[in-house]
């Protein structure tokens, strides 16, 4: 999406791949907090930044957020909101709330034109297309290629909520990353 607001109705877990040309990723490894940790297939270690007060923003008080990235850009989470960062990046942000229903409420904000879906056993939200839908248009988001496809997820469990986005040169290389994601 070109342009997301990361706030309390939009934020929570983040997964993004921009460009990722042949589809493919590395083997599925294992992070996050105690109690809340996912796999997925980052093509790199990934970098970590928590609690930081842009990614608490919009959350309710005593919510804890893990931030982890592989991408050109310095910082993906460097402000208000969250233009899609030039490709290859990859994102996830793990939102864990204070409460499973403050969580069950918080994807139910998931933006608009997403479908409901199940994945893996997380109930959630879910879009995958070309970047330059009508999802992405509706909400004035910048566009980083014209011809890439993406996918977005918003999941919860428990106290925590995940959301996922990816964007890639190709649609099967969304697909292939989203469903590489798992609670585990």
């Amino acid at each position: 999406m070109r342009s997301l607001r990361l706030s309390a109705s939009v934020l929570v877990v983040t997964v993004i791949l921009a460009g990722c040309s042949a589809g493919t990723t590395a083997a599925r490894q294992v992070y996050g907090p105690s109690g809340h940790r996912f796999a997925i297939a980052f093509p790199s270690t990934p970098t970590t930044q928590s609690n930081t007060k842009f990614l608490l923003r919009g959350l309710p008080e005593g919510s804890k957020v893990y931030g982890y990235d592989v991408s050109p850009e310095a910082n993906v989470f460097r402000n208000g909101t969250f233009p899609l960062p030039r490709p290859p990046t990859f994102v996830v942000l793990v939102a864990v709330l204070p409460s499973t229903l403050a969580a069950t409420r918080l994807t139910q904000m998931a933006p608009p034109g997403l479908k409901r879906l199940t994945l893996k056993g997380l109930s959630g939200y879910g879009f995958v297309g070309s970047e330059n839908s009508a999802l992405n248009q509706n909400q004035g988001s910048r566009i980083s290629a014209r011809t890439a496809s993406e996918g977005v997820l918003f999941l919860d469990r428990g106290p925590a909520v995940y959301e996922v986005l990816v964007v890639a040169a190709h649609l099967a290389g969304a697909k292939a990353f989203l469903a590489s994601f798992r609670a585990v």
